[in-house]
């Protein structure tokens, strides 16, 4: 999954949000226990970090075409019947008019205290709706959603990563080939176990 891989990368190359991430998950849940479905809604940070993973790096840029069945005016624009639209969410993500320092990765304009705190990715908010909204929206979000948040908890609670170049090094160009938006170099991470043997 791609935004999956997206997330990692960023905690790699940015090792302070990972220890963030980590410290969370180890005082929620302890160290004497893998993370649980039940842990997710009292990890708030990490929820913070998955947000932003789907504003910047949406997994479909450009969401299912809608099409006009009369003439309308959206935003001071005339839209004639019968024409066919796509919602740039990649760029509705990087607009410097809805996020301040747009292509900076930074959780915390999810956390609380944020006047973007309780911005949701469900698609009722149309500054992040990385997976549509309304009747054409992605049948399956919340599955996606709670899977990445999932997975991540677990390998970043588990190990910490690294880049075999060191993080600097870390490639984050987009892929120009897909419909998705995929990392033009697939990650390569190290993991290291951060706890005893009997953890796993």
């Amino acid at each position: 999954m791609s935004a999956t891989e997206w997330t990692m990368a960023n905690l790699i190359k940015y090792p302070n949000l990972m220890q963030k991430v980590q410290s969370e998950i180890d005082n929620v849940v302890g160290t004497h226990r893998k993370v649980t479905e039940n842990d997710i809604p009292k990890l708030h940070y990490l929820q913070a970090v998955v947000k932003e993973t789907f504003r910047l790096y949406p997994p479909v840029p450009l969401l299912v075409p809608h099409e006009s069945h009369t003439a309308c005016k959206i935003a001071g624009y005339e839209i004639p019947a019968n024409t066919r639209m796509s919602v740039n969410v990649w760029g509705m993500g990087r607009d410097p008019r809805i996020w301040e320092d747009p292509l900076k990765y930074s959780p915390e304009r999810f956390t609380k205290g944020s006047p973007l705190a309780n911005l949701e990715v469900n698609g009722q908010h149309y500054q992040l709706m990385p997976f549509g909204t309304g009747r054409r929206q992605c049948p399956a979000w919340s599955m996606g959603l709670a899977t990445v948040t999932m997975l991540i908890a677990s390998l970043v609670q588990a190990f910490d990563w690294s880049h075999p170049n060191g993080a600097d090094n870390l490639d984050m160009s987009e892929s120009k080939s897909s419909l998705m938006l995929l990392m033009a170099t697939p990650l390569q991470a190290i993991p290291k176990p951060r706890f005893p043997d009997k953890f796993y």
